[in-house]
């Protein structure tokens, strides 16, 4: 291939919208305020604050303070109703904790490269109210999402728990600067049984959702995992910066038609803009896979691998190019465009990258695919 791709990588691993480490700080302290406002105005969540909890736990507690923060501005009677549930959920946790972490299997061939950040532990014990909500809000989020599909959170086992640590690898080695931080916003990784490849849940954060059965493929468990974990990354940078207009709504925003995944498919802004995020990362991803897969030993062939990149650089690329049309250019603000702008010189040197086939990545810019 032509010239390697650490520079993108330097470039995206760092800077205000790139720093893992830095966003996940901030979003620690934002939090921990928030808990503590919270705690003041319901006492009975109060006594719930400093108990310890399980990844689970912290991913409802966190999903419902979002929920009852925005109605506590205009609707003080659903934010009460919103913490009587969390406090519903926190005082039947028990005695069986959900989401006791599986410990990483130290089985798999090789290891990560040491970089200070451990992966997040596969998640255990749904049979449970807290693992019950949690499937009932990802099941809710997929056919708000309009598809009919119904999915099961698993219990892992060890050949799902060694897929999950080998991908971690695979991740880790394309990526290293880029990876272990990014996962490192999340607290835990479930496996699921179902029809989609993986999820992200606003409503149910710090967890990421990845198909037991898809993940047994190392490179498919390595894009989902970056996939999913750069949608709570851009959440934590959303915390403290200015995304999208005052006022914005998703109902009324522009949309922005997308050429794949059905007929008449549209995007919000910010759907448009977390999906440009993702899919200037997941070339990247590629990219590097093309470059390391034998030192890896991915098992995936040279043409594969480029399909999947072309794919992957095509759709970022018109993804940013959606914010050329001024409608939706009115929907961000003073970061979302610095970051749409950022991220549209990361996916220009990544297509600028000669190919195995000998084609620049660039000359793939028609296949997004249908």
């Amino acid at each position: 291939m032509g010239s390697p791709t650490q520079g993108v990588e330097k470039q995206l691993a760092g800077g205000i919208f790139g720093n893992g480490p830095s966003l996940k700080k901030n979003s620690d302290t934002y939090y921990s305020g928030l808990v503590g406002v919270f705690s003041e105005l319901f006492p009975d969540f109060g006594r719930f604050a400093d108990a310890p909890r399980t990844p689970q736990e912290k991913s409802v507690v966190r999903g419902h303070l979002d929920e009852a923060f925005i109605y506590l501005r205009t609707d003080q009677e659903r934010a009460s109703a919103k913490m009587d549930e969390l406090v519903r959920l926190l005082r039947t946790s028990s005695p069986e904790k959900p989401g006791q972490p599986v410990p990483p299997n130290s089985s798999t061939a090789g290891d990560p490269p040491s970089t200070g950040m451990e992966r997040p532990p596969t998640l255990a014990g749904w049979n449970n109210p807290v693992g019950h909500y949690l499937q009932d809000r990802f099941n809710a989020a997929m056919s708000h999402d309009g598809l009919d599909v119904a999915v099961e959170l698993r219990e892992p086992d060890e050949e799902r728990e060694a897929a999950v640590d080998e991908s971690y690898r695979v991740l880790a080695g394309c990526l290293p600067e880029i990876g272990p931080s990014t996962a490192a916003m999340v607290d835990g990784i479930a496996l699921f049984r179902g029809k989609p490849h993986s999820a992200y849940i606003t409503g149910t954060p710090v967890v990421v959702y990845v198909n037991e059965d898809w993940i047994t493929d190392a490179l498919h468990g390595a894009d989902s995992l970056l996939h999913e974990t750069l949608h709570q990354k851009l959440v934590d940078f959303g915390l403290t910066r200015r995304m999208l207009r005052s006022g914005y709504l998703d109902a009324d925003s522009s949309r922005a038609p997308v050429p794949w995944g059905g007929t008449g498919r549209t995007f919000s802004a910010d759907r448009t803009l977390a999906a440009y995020h993702v899919y200037v990362h997941l070339t990247l991803l590629h990219c590097a896979a093309l470059q390391h897969g034998d030192a890896l030993g991915l098992p995936h062939s040279d043409d594969e691998v480029e399909a999947r990149t072309a794919v992957r650089w095509a759709r970022a690329r018109y993804l940013g190019s959606r914010f050329d049309d001024p409608a939706m250019d009115r929907e961000l603000d003073v970061d979302g465009r610095a970051l749409v702008s950022w991220l549209w010189r990361a996916n220009e040197e990544l297509g600028t990258l000669a190919l195995p086939s000998g084609r620049i990545l660039a000359t793939y810019d028609q296949a997004h695919g249908g």
